[in-house]
């Protein structure tokens, strides 16, 4: 009995892990660390951006980079500082 319960919880987590079009759903944190992609969005994380990327298909996800570190309007932080 315990295994049947515990095969149906991996399967409800399965399938919640995706989006109804059968994207991954991202879990990314609250920390605000922002970054600028070269499309000229401004993403608050590097999660947040690499969620972005992964619902890309195809040629598009490959060009699609980090262009520099901070808001795409303010001034660029210096890459040492992003990792603090």
């Amino acid at each position: 009995m315990k295994f049947v319960l515990i095969a149906f919880l991996l399967a409800m987590i399965a399938f919640a892990s995706t989006s109804g079009e059968g994207l991954p759903n991202c879990l990314c944190t609250r920390e605000f660390a922002p970054v600028c992609a070269n499309d000229g969005v401004t993403y608050g994380n590097k999660c947040e951006f690499n969620c972005a990327k992964s619902r890309l298909q195809g040629r598009s996800a490959d060009d699609f980079k980090i262009a520099r570190g901070g808001d795409c309007n303010g001034p660029e932080i210096p890459q040492f500082l992003e990792e603090f």
